[in-house]
Formats: C-alpha cells, sequence, structure tokens
C-alpha cells in the first residue's frame, strides 16, 4: 500500500460545521482524521475526502386537539418536482420509532417538497391547510418544519365570518345527508363541534361518506343569518372537506 509523505503546517479546517485538525509538519504520514461531528459522519474520514453527511427533515401529524397520530405516509419531490421517496410513520425511513413524529434522511443538500400523502384510518388531511411544504436544506442538518393536521373523517369543515373576514359566534347550524333522515345539529364551541377551542370555525364528523346540506339556524347575537344561509357539500370521498365560509352581516340598530 502506498503511503504519502507530506510537509505542511498544522491547520483547522472547518467543513459542514465538522472542525478537522490537518497535523501537518515536516515528515508527516497521511492517516485518517477522526470526525467530530454526529450523525451519519463516518467514525473515521479519510484524508483528503471531504464529509458529506446528509441532512433530515423531520415534522409531527395531528389531530385536531395537537394530539400526535400515527400511521401517515408523506411525499417527498426533489426540486424539479419528481417524487422520490414515500416516507410512512414508523417505517423503515423514519428514523423516529414514535407515532405521529416523523423524521427521516434526505439523499442530498437542496430544496425539497413534502406532501401529503396517505392518511391514517379514520383520518384525513385538515382541508384548510397547504397540502405541500417546501423546504431548503443544509448538509449536517435537521429541518423541522411545520406538521400536518389531521381530522377525523369523513368530516365537514366551515367558518363564520362577519363582512370584515373576523371570525364570530357562537352560532348554531344543522348538517342533513340528502335523501335520509340523518340531520346533526351543532352548536360553534359546544355540541359536536370537534374544534371546541376555536369560536367561528366547526368541525363535524360525519356518520358516513355522502353529499349533506350544511345550514345556519341561528345567527350570532348582533348578527343576521348568512345569505344564503345553506350550502351543499360533497364528501362522497370519505376524507375531510370543506363547506364553506359564512358570511354574517351585522345587525341593524333601529333607534326611535
Amino acid at each position: 500500500m502506498l503511503s504519502l509523505t507530506l510537509h505542511f503546517r498544522r491547520a483547522a479546517i472547518t467543513v459542514c460545521g465538522a472542525t478537522l485538525i490537518a497535523a501537518c509538519d515536516t515528515d508527516r504520514a497521511v492517516s485518517p482524521v477522526s470526525a467530530s461531528k454526529a450523525g451519519d459522519l463516518p467514525t473515521t474520514v479519510a484524508a483528503g475526502v471531504l464529509p458529506t453527511p446528509s441532512p433530515y427533515l423531520a415534522t409531527e401529524t395531528v389531530d385536531q386537539n395537537g394530539a400526535l397520530v400515527g400511521g401517515a405516509v408523506l411525499l417527498v419531490k426533489d426540486s424539479t418536482n419528481t417524487p422520490i421517496m414515500l416516507v410512512a410513520d414508523n417505517g423503515p425511513l423514519d428514523v423516529i420509532k414514535q407515532a405521529g413524529a416523523l423524521s427521516f434522511k434526505l439523499p442530498s443538500a437542496g430544496t425539497f417538497t413534502v406532501c401529503e400523502g396517505n392518511a391514517p384510518t379514520g383520518y384525513g388531511y385538515a382541508p384548510n391547510q397547504p397540502p405541500c411544504r417546501q423546504l431548503t436544506v443544509k448538509y449536517g442538518t435537521t429541518t423541522h418544519f411545520t406538521g400536518f393536521l389531521l381530522y377525523p373523517a369523513p368530516s365537514v369543515v366551515f367558518a363564520v365570518e362577519d363582512w370584515s373576514s373576523k371570525l364570530i359566534g357562537p352560532s348554531t347550524f344543522t348538517v342533513a345527508a340528502q335523501r335520509s333522515l340523518v340531520k346533526i345539529t351543532v352548536t360553534d364551541n359546544a355540541q359536536n363541534d370537534l374544534l371546541a377551542s376555536k369560536l367561528g370555525v366547526f368541525l363535524v364528523k360525519l356518520p358516513k361518506a355522502g353529499v349533506y346540506t350544511v345550514c345556519e339556524t341561528v345567527a350570532p347575537v348582533g348578527f343576521y343569518k348568512a345569505d344564503p344561509p345553506c350550502v351543499t357539500v360533497d364528501a362522497s370521498s370519505g376524507g375531510s372537506v370543506y363547506a364553506q365560509t359564512f358570511f354574517n352581516p351585522e345587525a341593524q340598530i333601529l333607534y326611535p
């Protein structure tokens, strides 16, 4: 095996956050250099070969209450929008073995897009969130990004606002299945509203997939009912769907 003897001064070189010490006095024989950065760096790095630790992405999938939900699949695309991997929660590419928490290694640094894949059984991705996240990552780092929100499925989401686009409430609605006797009464932040902490936004679990009519029956105090007060929503896909935003005009005050 060929051995090289070089004549250099001692120097410190910082590469990708890792400091490599080159002990280069006279008659120094080239030997492996220990890597000082944790992660997927090798324990030793051959002289003259720079370490290129792959970056990682980390995120979560949570329900409307912020609780982790396991079983989701995420789709990863490269900078040309070409799918390169499917990451299943607790699957072989997920290095965090905790349901609902995902961390996975990318093939290189650069720009990637992570999109909703298959939702866990009994859930659908929230319809009022961006379905994809675009991220630029660097070598030797773990980039955490905003997680994906999951709602029980099938379900319908809708909101109530005034004409200045401010969420208002409480109000009451009925959600009725077409060609069926099923009718759900839901009151904002109360009966049958699964988003009980967010005034003006409703999340209603549906008994089954199908077409439903959502109607405002009681407007917030000081407001007229929306016009029109009803909308038809197609939840045949079995996921979580968005109905619409109901706009309520402020009631006129009559003075004597």
